[in-house]
């Protein structure tokens, strides 16, 4: 670096969690997404150690296919940040910029297909309460279903948990014929908000 190279980290490189999923050391939890996720924190450790300037840099593909290197501006960090603090500072920062092109092109990110093996399982996501007439709708915002051969299953965009569904039940929801769904289940269904 003192001879004028850049050195590049992959902030969303997070494949080693893969193999080891004890988060402790090297590790940090952020919100991510709408979920918390364990991430390395080597970027901002060598940012730290290195007193180098950070920028952070994102590739993606246009609508005729060429690709694009987004260069920003340098990270702002405040002085006198012990390592700590510098460190959550950056990759909170990161983050949050990669968080901010994933929402605009979801597409593009290649970490879909493992980065649930980031987020935290223990975290708890309550169902609301304060719902005093049921409309006898499908909760989008929370749930959706998938099939995987011939079966079926709500899957809660919350918490990353799915539910077996019986195909007639499937298609009660995919037709949005949800007063047919009767007794335990419907009630379950209430409980749970995915019927709102």
């Amino acid at each position: 670096m003192n001879k004028g190279y850049a050195l590049v980290v992959f902030l969303d490189g997070n494949a080693g969690l893969l193999r080891n999923l004890k988060h402790d050391k090297g590790f940090m939890d952020i919100n991510f997404l709408k979920s918390k996720i364990y991430v390395k924190i080597g970027v901002g450790v060598l940012g730290y150690l290195l007193k180098a300037h950070i920028i952070p840099v994102l590739t993606y593909w246009d609508n005729i296919q060429s690709l694009h290197l987004d260069f920003m501006e340098s990270l702002q960090i405040p002085k006198l940040l012990d390592r700590e603090n510098y460190t959550t500072f950056v990759i909170k920062n990161l983050y949050s910029i990669l968080e901010s092109y994933i929402k605009r092109e979801p597409e593009q990110w290649e970490c879909w297909s493992y980065m649930h093996k980031w987020i935290d399982r223990t975290e708890v996501f309550p169902y609301s309460t304060d719902c005093k007439e049921i409309r006898n709708i499908f909760n989008n915002y929370r749930y959706t279903t998938f099939t995987v051969m011939e079966s079926a299953f709500v899957f809660d965009k919350f918490s990353y948990l799915s539910y077996p569904i019986d195909n007639e039940t499937f298609e009660h929801i995919k037709n949005n014929s949800l007063s047919a769904i009767q007794g335990e289940l419907y009630n379950e269904f209430v409980n749970k908000n995915i019927i709102i």
